[in-house]
């Protein structure tokens, strides 16, 4: 089955009010009962809090019921479909630019793998959130860009540790290295040619082979041992 692209402030229900905040968009969207959405994609990766109502969502090969209260990670390009049960659904969605999330990245897994949480601090987080967008006084910018900091930061404590075994374009990604090392490739590159972003690329090519790739090519043109290799 197809799946629907949609750009960033787009949904497919009603938006009761948006705001933009340096690099992060928030939207509050409100969805008529029994609304059954088809699969789609959003261009930006997000944080939703379920304010009002409840549905059902499959995303990949997994289900999950989104209940009032409950913060849901939506990686970019996460393809998921929604069917909505009797009553109206109220969303508050932020959409976090690739510029933020790329920084972030540098030192945690951000939105990087889809996620759900009920209850608990990131509960309060989520409804902190909400009031706080709704709030509108002189502060509530600096208040909710804060907040959504802190809901990722605790997104990223919460879920599983990753495996810590390689990923599976690691050997790819060495394979490319070997193959072009005599031009200089950037990190940029590396990333194109393996389909992962450039700041997972990184951290996951530090982690498991010791170094960073420039310092991988680098040992190349040199004739030199890899990096784990001279550890």
């Amino acid at each position: 089955m197809s799946s629907t692209h949609l750009e960033s402030g787009r949904f497919f229900g009603s938006t009761l009010a948006r705001r933009r905040i340096g690099d992060l968009m928030v939207s509050e969207t409100l969805y008529p009962p029994s609304l059954v959405i088809p699969p789609h994609d959003h261009e930006l990766a997000s944080i939703c809090i379920v304010v009002d109502g409840a549905y059902d969502q499959r995303y990949g090969e997994r289900n999950r019921a989104c209940m009032p209260g409950m913060v849901i990670c939506h990686p970019e390009g996460e393809r998921h479909a929604n069917t909505h049960r009797s009553a109206s659904v109220r969303l508050l969605c932020v959409e976090v630019g690739r510029g933020r999330l790329s920084s972030l990245r540098e030192a945690a897994n951000v939105l990087d793998r889809p996620a759900d949480f009920q209850g608990g601090d990131l509960g309060r987080l989520g409804d902190r959130l909400t009031r706080e967008f709704r709030r509108g006084d002189g502060l509530s910018n600096l208040s909710i860009e804060a907040l959504v900091l802190e809901i990722m930061v605790e997104s990223c404590r919460s879920v599983a540790p990753a495996s810590l075994a390689p990923p599976s374009w690691l050997a790819r990604a060495v394979d490319y290295l070997r193959a072009h090392y005599a031009e200089t490739p950037t990190v940029g590159d590396v990333a194109s040619a393996v389909g992962v972003h450039p700041a997972h690329l990184s951290r996951m090519f530090r982690r498991h082979e010791g170094c960073t790739v420039g310092d991988y090519v680098r040992h190349l043109q040199i004739g030199s041992a890899s990096c784990r290799e001279r550890v």
